[in-house]
C-alpha cells in the first residue's frame, strides 16, 4: 500500500494530444498507431462484424504466451499496437504484458498515469486496499481502472479427457485439438486443431504444413446470466492450425463446455493417411 502511495504521489501532469472523430469503424488516431473507435457503438459493430469471425492457418509457429495468444486468437487482441493499446472514445485500454489485466485510461490523463502502467503485479497484491467500482474494476487513482479478473486474458485448454492428442503409428505426425476461453472487457470462446510433424523419431516436432479437418458440435454454458449456447460447424485447410471463435458477449463472461459436446480434428500424415484426435463431453 505503501509503494501505491508513493506512485501517486509522484504522478506528473502532461497534455496528451486530442484525437479526432473518425467515420470508420476503426481508424488510427492522428500521430499514433493506436486504433481509435469514436464510441462504444463502433467498437461493438466492429466485434459483430463479419470480418472479425475469421480462419487462421499461421505459417510460423504459434504462440505460448499469453498475450501473443490473446493477439492470436481474439478479435480485440487484433487491434492491439506495440504498446498492447487501442482506444474507445475518451478511454485508452491498455493490456498488461503479464497478460493478467487491463487498464482503462482516460486519454486526456494517459502520460501523467504511465508510472502505473507496469504494476499490475503490485496492484494484484494490493487488491483489497482499491475500490471495486463494479465486478472485476478497480479505481486506481482518479481516471485509472485496473481489469483483474483473478484469471489470464485467455486460456487455451488442452482438453485431457478422452484422447485430445494423438500420434501416427509411424511417430511422425501429432494432432491436438482445444477449447479456449477468453474473459475480460469483451469475452469469447472458440475451438481449434493443431498440428505437428517431423520427418524421423530422433528430431522434435515442429508446427506441421499439412492437411487438416476441424469439426464441432458443441454446447457452451456461460455465467452471468447468458443463456446456453450451441455451435456447430467444419472447417479444413492446409497449415499448422485452424482455430474459430464460436461465440462471443460484451463484458466479463466465463464459457464452459458443455455436456453433449463433440470436438472432433484429423491431420494428413506423411504417407498420405489421417489420425483424428476427438473430444465428447
Amino acid at each position: 500500500m505503501k509503494k501505491l502511495l508513493s506512485l501517486l504521489m509522484a504522478v506528473f501532469a502532461v497534455v496528451l494530444v486530442s484525437c479526432s472523430d473518425t467515420d470508420d469503424l476503426r481508424s488510427s488516431q492522428p500521430q499514433s498507431d493506436r486504433i481509435y473507435f469514436a464510441d462504444k457503438n463502433a467498437f461493438e459493430a466492429y466485434l459483430a462484424s463479419p470480418t472479425s469471425v475469421e480462419l487462421a492457418f499461421p505459417s510460423a509457429s504459434a504462440s505460448n504466451d499469453v498475450v501473443g495468444q490473446f493477439k492470436e486468437y481474439t478479435d480485440v487482441g487484433k487491434l492491439l499496437n506495440k504498446d498492447l493499446e487501442f482506444q474507445v472514445g475518451d478511454t485508452i485500454y491498455k493490456y498488461c504484458a503479464s497478460g493478467n489485466g487491463v487498464f482503462e485510461i482516460e486519454a486526456s490523463k494517459y502520460d501523467m498515469l504511465r508510472s502505473f502502467y507496469d504494476k499490475d503485479a503490485e496492484l494484484i497484491d494490493n487488491l483489497s486496499s482499491l475500490k471495486e467500482v463494479s465486478p472485476y474494476r478497480y479505481q486506481v487513482t482518479e481516471g485509472l481502472i485496473f481489469v483483474y479478473t483473478g484469471e489470464p486474458i485467455i486460456v487455451v485448454q488442452d482438453i485431457i479427457a478422452p484422447v485430445p492428442t494423438r500420434t501416427s503409428l509411424d511417430g511422425l505426425t501429432q494432432v491436438q485439438t482445444s477449447f479456449w476461453t477468453s474473459k475480460g472487457i469483451t469475452s469469447s470462446c472458440g475451438v481449434r486443431v493443431k498440428a505437428w510433424s517431423r520427418e524421423n523419431t530422433n528430431q522434435a516436432f515442429q508446427d506441421a504444413n499439412t492437411d487438416m479437418t476441424l469439426e464441432w458440435n458443441i454446447q457452451i454454458r456461460a455465467d452471468s446470466g447468458v443463456a446456453y449456447r450451441s455451435s456447430k460447424g467444419g472447417l479444413a485447410g492446409k497449415g499448422n492450425m485452424i482455430k474459430q471463435k464460436v461465440t462471443s458477449d460484451s463484458g466479463f463472461v466465463k464459457y464452459t463446455l458443455w455436456t453433449n459436446s463433440l470436438i472432433l480434428c484429423r491431420a494428413k500424415c506423411w504417407d498420405g493417411s489421417w489420425i483424428e484426435a476427438k473430444v465428447t463431453k
